[in-house]
């Protein structure tokens, strides 16, 4: 945690220390005092915002090896509890490998019939395959679902071969209930 009044003060950041006996939270000045949020086996370059159409933080970060997919966490106070991850963006469910990816020359990717993919690479290293990596959430774009029940958030995607940056939309809802 870091006051950002006091964004260039290294000597103000505070450590997430775990919950006291009454579930608050506890800070440390000391990072070697610091836990974890969740348990994680893998956790790339990560972005959490507050949606206020969902009443929740959401955490996405990107996973996975060797092809990396984008996933989302949700929590109502930033230091938990967390839900369990859950994909958000899979770039050979969802299309990316056509769309975005290149998905190197060896690789199938399958496509609805009559469907056909332009190459999307760099064609320097045409061979090279792509991946997904850096969701990094627009907080205050967000708008309120066409259903009227939940969220589209928009979050920037990197990729490498092609390198650059997408745009996303996901529409984020909350089950009945929640």
């Amino acid at each position: 945690m870091l006051p950002a009044d006091r964004a260039d003060d290294k000597a103000a950041l505070r450590y997430f220390a775990g919950l006291d006996p009454a579930g608050a939270p506890r800070w440390s000045e000391r990072e070697a005092d610091s836990q974890p949020l969740f348990n994680q086996p893998c956790l790339g370059e990560m972005s959490v915002s507050w949606d206020p159409r969902l009443g929740r933080w959401l955490m996405l970060y990107n996973c996975g090896a060797p092809r990396s997919q984008i996933v989302m966490r949700s929590a109502m106070q930033p230091w938990g509890p967390w839900s369990a991850p859950q994909v958000l963006f899979d770039p050979e469910r969802d299309g990316g490998f056509c769309e975005y990816i290149n998905p190197g020359p060896l690789r199938m990717v399958a496509q609805p019939v009559g469907r056909v993919c332009a190459a999307r690479g760099d064609p320097h290293v045409p061979d090279a395959v792509g991946d997904a990596y850096g969701p990094y959430l627009l907080a205050g774009a967000g708008k309120v679902s066409a259903d009227g029940r939940g969220s589209d958030v928009y979050f920037l995607m990197s990729t490498w071969n092609p390198y650059t940056v997408v745009l996303m939309r996901a529409t984020l809802s909350l089950p009945p209930g929640s």
